[in-house]
């Protein structure tokens, strides 16, 4: 059966919240189109005032009850709010059921380490000081605007604790003053004192190593991080036509975090030392697969069964059907042809649970490569094939591919480690799990990306033992494996009684992996320090798209 706009939900994580333990894995509760807050809270005062990075994990998901292949799967932006103080990114999460943790570190590591240099305290950096002072032979000196790294190591060894030499505690730190010193030619030391955008959060020094030198430590040099991405969307600053291959941008950058005076990492959410001073990255890349899209309505002048629209566009990317309330009329009453840009209302419609008029919102869309970038101006590989207005919205997509449920890896070994290695571990069990004929079931809607290890306890017994969810259950070679997923109430996975071979025994265990037909996406919402006003909003729409039916609903 055929993957249809109904099966395609974003999933809400375990914690949808501004908390270290927030995202996880993926719950059966939907982000519901059109309903406010449903990612993010109300921007508050405080935060307007302070300055705010707030991040939410989804799971743009297949809840088929099937295995069926969805193709092409990438979300993007498609609006974005009206208030300038406001954007919206996105980022691939950095596992399955990563947490916000994880996800802040990953904007962090926009700054790394790279290159090490011993250097020598000056008496003890106090905790809340805006400045740090060390001496070297002058081979490593930051500048303005420079980030640096700099560490604590262990100088006593006091039982169950760091080893002497080892790192207790570092801390990144932005340059925005360096003043260098030389107090004593003898030595050929400089004394640097680093003036610092945010106050030191540890104490960093202490007794001293010799009579000339205080103690030792390592300050790194640090590097942009090009492997990172993030994604989002920009208007238009000018209208585009039909075969034209370059479009401009209202902006070509990006926000992830505010800018600023005064700024505090810990109440923003984010290390702004280790992120741009003016909290913007590039949208776009050359080769980034683009969209650009514009949003256009129209009130359907009659509501019976069987009527049909043209809605004046061809090749639609998506049609939603709304009431007067802005209730979603279900795509089980409609029949879509995106490509002729028409919507009936089928013979099933009863208009008695909506609220008249009906309007019909719908989006006219181009996908586009880019082929290079020169300032706001963006030039693409293809020529677009819509006239849009200086109202439509350009998106950096994050392209998340084919999904699909899948078991794989599936082997046995003689006993367990209690290492979840995709690797035989030591030798192989006598028995193993015959799936050629009798395979292992997964469905898009229930399955899970995790690691598997049913763990044996006696010659039919075993204990059910996942990765990042931990022991389970238990099950039997006798009887029919299938673990609940407690977000579905169907199971994980499901092993057929006829897999199971004889020759099992205790301490064997059974190694399988499974994935899901869910990719996990970071949200991010950056506010500006500023005064809010009830004139522009901080609403935006996101788009989960994929190569599905382009005629809905119909036999």
């Amino acid at each position: 059966m055929a993957i249809t706009q109904n099966d395609l939900e974003m999933l809400k994580s375990e914690v949808m919240a501004d908390t270290p333990d927030g995202g996880g894995l993926p719950t059966g509760i939907a982000v519901i189109d059109g309903v406010s807050n449903n990612l993010f809270p109300d921007v508050s005062d405080i935060d307007a005032l302070e300055g705010r990075v707030r991040l939410r994990k989804v799971f743009p998901s297949v809840l088929t009850p099937s295995t069926d292949l969805l193709q092409a799967s990438r979300v993007l932006i498609t609006e974005i709010p009206s208030n300038p103080n406001a954007s919206v990114f996105m980022f691939s999460a950095t596992s399955f059921a990563d947490r916000r943790t994880d996800a802040a570190e990953y904007m962090n590591s926009y700054t790394y380490p790279q290159e090490s240099y011993r250097a020598y305290y000056q008496g003890k950096n106090y905790k809340g000081s805006y400045t740090f002072k060390f001496a070297n032979q002058g081979e490593f000196v930051p500048v303005i605007g420079d980030v640096v790294k700099v560490t604590q190591l262990m100088q006593k060894q006091i039982p169950q604790s760091t080893p002497i030499g080892e790192v207790v505690y570092f801390q990144f730190l932005k340059v925005t003053d360096v003043l260098v010193e030389t107090p004593d030619p003898q030595y050929a030391m400089r004394v640097v004192t680093l003036t610092i955008r945010e106050p030191l959060q540890y104490d960093f020094g202490g007794e001293l190593d010799t009579p000339e030198l205080g103690q030792a430590f390592d300050i790194f040099s640090t590097r942009k991080n090009a492997s990172l991405k993030f994604y989002g969307a920009t208007k238009l600053s000018a209208p585009a036509i039909i075969g034209s291959e370059q479009v401009t941008l209202i902006s070509s950058k990006l926000r992830i975090a505010p800018s600023g005076l005064s700024l505090d990492s810990q109440k923003v959410g984010v290390d702004l030392s280790r992120l741009p001073s003016d909290g913007l990255v590039d949208l776009v890349d050359v080769g980034d697969l683009v969209t650009i899209t514009e949003l256009k309505s129209m009130q359907l002048p009659t509501n019976a069964p069987n009527d049909t629209f043209d809605l004046g566009f061809e090749r639609l990317s998506d049609v939603n059907l709304v009431d007067a309330n802005d209730v979603r009329v279900s795509f089980d009453y409609l029949d879509i042809d995106l490509d002729a840009g028409t919507l009936q209302l089928n013979g099933m419609f009863d208009m008695s649970g909506y609220t008249a008029p009906l309007t019909a919102k719908y989006r006219i869309m181009d996908l586009a490569k880019v082929a290079s970038i020169s300032g706001q101006t963006v030039n693409l590989l293809n020529p677009i094939t819509h006239n849009y207005t200086d109202a439509a919205v350009f998106s950096s997509m994050l392209v998340m591919g084919d999904m699909q449920a899948r078991t794989f890896n599936v082997f046995s070994q003689k006993s367990w480690t209690k290492e979840f290695s995709d690797q035989l571990i030591g030798d192989r069990a006598e028995a193993q799990l015959q799936t050629a004929n009798n395979p292992i079931v997964v469905t898009n809607r229930d399955a899970i990306e995790e690691r598997w290890a049913l763990v044996f306890t006696s010659a039919t017994a075993f204990r059910i033992v996942g990765e990042t969810v931990g022991e389970i259950g238990t099950g039997s070679t006798t009887t029919l494996t299938a673990p609940i997923n407690p977000m579905t109430g169907y199971p994980y996975f499901t092993i057929p009684i006829a897999a199971w071979s004889t020759g099992w025994s205790a301490a064997n265990v059974v190694r399988l992996n499974t994935e899901a037909a869910k990719n996990p996406v970071w949200f991010g919402s950056a506010i500006q320090q500023h005064q809010i006003d009830s004139l522009n909003t901080y609403d935006f729409t996101i788009g989960y798209h994929a190569n599905i039916d382009r005629v809905r609903g119909a036999a």
